[in-house]
């Protein structure tokens, strides 16, 4: 995650990776099931390798208010800091609050699908991410400037 590229490209790259190992997991879990345990341990390691990806993609990155591992508690005390109520100026918490309502839905989202199984989440997660990532990367095409032959 550390390569020099766009900011853009790292994320929107990070992104396909994220969904590729998100993917891995949802396969693995569909077709063995979780209750094994060399499948369950499997299926977290590939989780938590996406996750840590991720994190050092948007620390390397340094995407404002993305900070994952203190994600919610800076979101939430940015929102506060930050208001008006509290003598700021309101900035950027219209995207603060999009961050809350996208942690919480995806929360819900994902508890509501794992009462059934585990698979779906991760898939949902998976297609979420790919197509984030494949905006992303479509986006960082085409505003990139053109090769000289």
């Amino acid at each position: 995650m550390r390569r020099r590229k766009p900011t853009e490209r790292l994320f929107a790259e990070s992104l396909c990776i994220t969904a590729a190992l998100i993917l891995a997991a949802a396969l693995i879990s569909a077709a063995l099931g979780v209750e094994s345990l060399p499948v369950r341990w499997t299926t977290i390691a590939l989780v938590a390798f996406a996750m840590g990806s991720q994190t050092s993609a948007t620390r390397q990155a340094n995407v404002p208010d993305m900070v994952l591992p203190q994600l919610v508690t800076l979101v939430v005390h940015g929102l506060a800091h930050d208001s008006r109520l509290a003598g700021g100026r309101g900035e950027r918490s219209l995207r603060r609050r999009g961050i809350v309502l996208a942690l919480l839905l995806g929360a819900a989202g994902g508890a509501t699908l794992s009462t059934y199984a585990v698979w779906p989440g991760l898939l949902l997660a998976a297609a979420l991410l790919a197509l984030a990532g494949t905006l992303g990367l479509r986006t960082t095409a085409e505003s990139a400037p053109p090769e000289v032959l």
